[in-house]
């Protein structure tokens, strides 16, 4: 899913780029109002790098809403097409509500994850499975205490090598 999500993400973004460079004469025409074009688009390809590159947001809304002027800025040097204020509106827009939309979903989605590794009893889990990032993600509830274990052994001078990919939670009642 992660994979497909990245490949539609930059289809859409050459697309987008396509469609906006070409004459008028050479543009697909719909029957759509302009603006709701550039917002149902530009939210498309909100979503496909949100699911795509998750745990990125910021770094995406920034890169995005540049992406979005650069291709209102193509246009002033092709002939017949014209940069609009309310394109960009529109497209930045449509890119805060797909991103956002991938974000809250992706959050959502690894609370489920947590919630169903409790719920089935697991005394020990791995947390990569939640989020690489995040060795903290599990938080217990009144009857449980968290012990995090440290599953590397430390080197020769008493130092641990740190990996989030290898921290294991052992839950006790």
């Amino acid at each position: 899913m992660k994979r497909l999500s990245q490949v539609l993400a930059w289809v859409l973004v050459f697309g987008i780029v396509g469609l906006s460079i070409v004459p008028p004469d050479y543009r697909i025409v719909t029957d759509l109002p302009r603006l709701f074009e550039h917002l149902s688009i530009f939210l498309l390809a909100g979503v496909a790098f949100g699911f795509g590159y998750p745990d990125r947001y910021p770094m995406q809304s920034i890169a995005l809403v540049l992406f979005a002027a650069d291709v209102e800025l193509m246009q002033v040097w092709v002939p017949g097409r014209h940069a609009r204020l309310s394109d960009f509106a529109a497209a930045v827009l449509g890119l805060g509500l797909g991103t956002g939309l991938a974000y809250v979903s992706t959050r959502m989605a690894r609370g489920r994850i947590i919630m169903a590794r409790v719920s089935r009893g697991k005394k020990t889990r791995l947390c990569s499975a939640v989020s690489s990032r995040r060795h903290e993600a599990h938080i217990p509830g009144p009857k449980e205490k968290l012990e995090v274990v440290r599953a590397w052994p430390q080197d020769e001078g008493g130092s641990q090598q740190y990996s989030p990919t290898r921290v294991a939670h052992r839950v006790k009642s």
